[in-house]
Parts: structure tokens; C-alpha cells; sequence
């Protein structure tokens, strides 16, 4: 894992060498044109020192050139501005040496790096080209000016110690450049990621858009025709519910009727439990009558082996008790033909049930039309106030006179009289 960051550190130093490296190249030929300013600017300010004759001219000389600073710091701004940039230059070279120097170091003798330190040349370069300057500035200030000199000298280290103090600072945001270089590179593949997959995301949308709309339209297909169900759903309740009432209604009139036909039941059941306990108790009667019977000839068996002298009597005896037998048999016989007889009752009850429920319809029509004609009697007051009774008790017709023993029979006379 080690290895693989410093080869990532590597590849990210590389490429931004080669960027640093063509851009190093463009300034080249702008430094040559600032050299030629720089040596013109100092010949001016020579030619100005050696006008200057005395301490006292000295002093106000050196007042008159701090106006003069005050007055153009743009120029000096510029001429201060320069060396920063050459010295941060060679500060940017030596740091990106070190900074290769750092990247190949680990690497050992692996990795086979074939650049080109240019970086180095135009460092000495313009390391050269500044020591040429400040030998031709040492000679043109052999002159009494010796300690402003110094001062210059000792401010130019001053600078070149924070030029120098710039490069590490530099240097660390260099290293830091490098570092959120790479997290930026590794945020790209990342973001590369993340942009595949928001396609695709995207894709799944319009997917599912496509999806809802066809949703959409089968659940509007399906509203229509539950619409068109439930209005027939409806059709089919009402039609249930009048068919509900009808067989209320018919189940009601069966309801009484079969009320009717178990009161009828239970009253022909009451009568067939009353016959066979009469059933029973003859039964009775002739299972004792027999026991009886067979006591007696039990005896008359001991009779006749006792004496043979009470043959002809025990004979008689044996023809009583035959002939009782005879009418205990008939008497049998009587009461099956009885059991018969009830069964013919019964069916004849049954057959009398059926014709209690004819007479009771004939009854019903009969109180319907009492009720239509006590209807009509109380719409034709005429008729009931004109109907007179006769002194013995029978009614004549108001309309034609004929005579009725009941007033329901006149009144029924009188409305087909009124029709």
C-alpha cells in the first residue's frame, strides 16, 4: 500500500514537473528584457550617488531618496517584486528537486526515472546571471558610498532569508498541492463512479416512469369496468331484494299454514295415543283372561288324573272352557277388527282434515263476501234504513220485496238487486 501511494505521489510530481517545466521556459525569454531594465535602472541610480558630495548632501540625499521612494514605490515595488520572482523560481526549482529527490528516494533502484533537470540549469542560470549583477554593482560602488552599500547588501540577505523562508513555506503548500492533487484524482474516479451509477439510476427512472404510466392506465381501465360491474352489482341486489320480499311474503303464508296442519296433527296424535291405550288395556284384559284360563286347566288336569268318575264333568268343564276360549278368540278378533275400525277413523279424520280446510276456505270466501256486503250496506245508507222486518221476524227487500229469514241474506239480495 506504501508503494502504491508513493507511485501515485510520483506520477502527480511528474506531471506537474512537465507543467512547471514548459512554463519555466515561456518566462525564460521575459527575464532576459527585466535583466536589461534592471542593469539600465542601476547606471541611473550610480550616476545619482555620485552627485552626491558631502555628509550633509549625503543626509539630504538620503531624505531626497526616501521621497523619491515614497514618491515612485511602484518602480521599487517592481524592482523588489522581480528578485522575489527569480529567487521563488529557484526556490520552486531546488523544491521540486528535493521534492523528486523525496518521490524517488524510497523507490531505490526499481524505478528508472529519465528526466531532464532542466529546473537545475536555469537555476544556476539565473544564479549566474544574479551573482554577474552583483559584481558589476561591487564594482561600480567602489566609490565612498561603502556603508550604504552594506546596508543593501544586508537587506538583500534579509530578503533572500524570507525568499527562502517563502520557498519552504512553498514547498509545504507543494506538498499539500500534491496531497489534495491526489485525493482530488481519486474524488474524480469516485465522481466517475458515481455519474455511471446516476445513469443508471436515471435510466432506472425513466423505467419506472414508464412502468407508472402503463400502472396508471390499467388501474383507469379498471375503475371503468368496476364501474360498469357495480352499476350491474346493483341491478342484481335490487332484483335480489324484491325476490327477498316475495319469498318473505311466501314464507309467512306457508308459515301459518303449517301452524294450521301441526295443530291438526297434535289433536289426531291426542286421539291416536287415547286408541292405544284402549289398545293396551284390552290387551291387558286378555293377557289376564288367559292366565286365567290356563290356571283352570291346570286344575282340570289334576282333576282328571285324580278321579276318572269327574271325566264327563271335566269334559263339560273342557267345553266351557272351549267355548271361552272360543268367544276369547272372537273377542281377539273384535278387537282387531276394532284396531281397523280406528284406522279407518283416522283416515276418515284424515279426509275430514282435508275437508275442514275446504269448508275453511269456503268459510273465508263466505266472510269476504259478508265483508262486501257489510261494505256495501254501510256505502247505501238507503238500503239499511229502508229495510224493514216483517212481524214474523223475517226481512223484506226495499228494491223488490222479496222476503229473508236473515238480514245478511237480504243484504246480500239488495246489492245484487243494486247491480
Amino acid at each position: 500500500m506504501a508503494s502504491k501511494h508513493i507511485l501515485e505521489r510520483a506520477e502527480t510530481a511528474l506531471e506537474l514537473a512537465q507543467e512547471f517545466l514548459l512554463e519555466s521556459e515561456d518566462e525564460m525569454f521575459d527575464e532576459d528584457d527585466i535583466d536589461e531594465e534592471e542593469e539600465n535602472e542601476s547606471e541611473t541610480c550610480d550616476k545619482k550617488e555620485n552627485e552626491e558630495t558631502t555628509p550633509v548632501e549625503g543626509e539630504n540625499a538620503d531624505d531626497e531618496e526616501k521621497g523619491r521612494k515614497g514618491n515612485a514605490n511602484g518602480k521599487e515595488k517592481d524592482s523588489t517584486t522581480e528578485p522575489k520572482s527569480k529567487k521563488s523560481s529557484k526556490g520552486m526549482g531546488k523544491k521540486l528537486k528535493s521534492l523528486m529527490g523525496v518521490v524517488m528516494q524510497p523507490l531505490g533502484s526499481k524505478v528508472n526515472w529519465k528526466i531532464d533537470f532542466n529546473l537545475g540549469v536555469n537555476a544556476s542560470n539565473q544564479k549566474d546571471k544574479s551573482v554577474n549583477k552583483v559584481d558589476s554593482k561591487i564594482e561600480k560602488a567602489d566609490t565612498p558610498r561603502n556603508p550604504r552599500k552594506s546596508e543593501q547588501l544586508s537587506e538583500n540577505d534579509k530578503k533572500i532569508a524570507s525568499l527562502e523562508n517563502e520557498n519552504k513555506r512553498l514547498e509545504k503548500i507543494a506538498h499539500k498541492f500534491l496531497d489534495e492533487c491526489i485525493r482530488l484524482k481519486t474524488r474524480v474516479g469516485e465522481l466517475s463512479e458515481v455519474e455511471a451509477q446516476l445513469t443508471a439510476v436515471k435510466a432506472d427512472n425513466e423505467r419506472l416512469k414508464a412502468e407508472l404510466l402503463d400502472q396508471q392506465k390499467l388501474r383507469q381501465r379498471l375503475t371503468e369496468n368496476l364501474a360498469t360491474q357495480t352499476e350491474e352489482h346493483r341491478k342484481e341486489v335490487k332484483r335480489f331484494d324484491e325476490e327477498l320480499r316475495t319469498a318473505k311474503t311466501d314464507f309467512t303464508k306457508l308459515k301459518c299454514k303449517s301452524q294450521e296442519q301441526e295443530q291438526e296433527l297434535l289433536r289426531s296424535r291426542k286421539e291416536l295415543e287415547a286408541l292405544s291405550k284402549q289398545h293396551v288395556n284390552l290387551k291387558k284384559e286378555m293377557d289376564c283372561k288367559a292366565e286365567q284360563y290356563l290356571l283352570e286347566v291346570t286344575k282340570l288336569n289334576e282333576s282328571l288324573q285324580q278321579t276318572e268318575t269327574e271325566k264327563s264333568e271335566l269334559n263339560l268343564l273342557l267345553e266351557k272352557l272351549k267355548a271361552d276360549l272360543q268367544i276369547a278368540h272372537e273377542h281377539n278378533t273384535n278387537a282387531n277388527t276394532q284396531n281397523a275400525q280406528l284406522q279407518q277413523k283416522m283416515r276418515a279424520m284424515e279426509n275430514d282434515k282435508n275437508m275442514l280446510g275446504l269448508q275453511y276456505e269456503a268459510s273465508n270466501a263466505k266472510v269476504s263476501e259478508l265483508r262486501r256486503a257489510i261494505h256495501v250496506l254501510e256505502s247505501n245508507a238507503f238500503t239499511t234504513t229502508t229495510a224493514q222486518t216483517s212481524s214474523d221476524g223475517s226481512f223484506s227487500c226495499p228494491i223488490c220485496g222479496a222476503q229473508f229469514t236473515s238480514l245478511a241474506n237480504m243484504q246480500l239480495h239488495a246489492e245484487d238487486c243494486n247491480a
